[in-house]
């Protein structure tokens, strides 16, 4: 019995692998155990047709660090390239009355666009009641300045 199931985990090694790596991206959602998955389950039809471990293993890794080099390249999450149509950044510009105070070293809480948003000044204290341009986002905090 124990030889039937080494046959069979010999033979299905890397298709076991390959669902491993897909059901832990399922829970990641980040596309980095998406090419250990790619990697195994070529790996897995290298086995399939009889190549030896060795070639295997080298399929895995080449399959495996040519799908992390395209995952870094191609899918990063669209704020870090500023993106002003997309999340936050799509503020960057819009123009607004203060209704509070800020300062260019401690946050304020701000009403914009009917929500409550912490704002900093990008220089110097601004007064409620002046016209604002948001000109950046830190995290979750608008950085204005005033209108002249």
């Amino acid at each position: 019995m124990n030889s039937v199931i080494q046959e069979i985990i010999a033979n299905y090694f890397w298709f076991i692998i390959a669902i491993g790596f897909g059901i832990g991206e399922t829970f990641t959602a980040t596309f980095y155990l998406l090419p250990f998955a790619l990697g195994g389950l070529v790996a897995g039809l290298a086995s399939l047709l009889g190549m030896s471990l060795q070639v295997q293993s080298i399929v895995f890794i080449l399959f495996s660090a040519v799908g992390i080099y395209l995952v870094t390249k191609y899918a990063k999450p669209k704020d870090e390239d500023n993106d002003s149509t997309v999340g936050s950044f799509r503020y960057v510009g819009d123009e607004f009355i203060l209704d509070n105070s800020v300062s260019q070293y401690t946050s304020a809480d701000i009403k914009f666009k009917g929500d409550v948003w912490k704002a900093v000044s990008s220089s110097g204290d601004i007064e409620s009641g002046v016209l604002v341009k948001v000109v950046d986002i830190d995290g979750a905090k608008l950085v204005v300045e005033k209108v002249n």
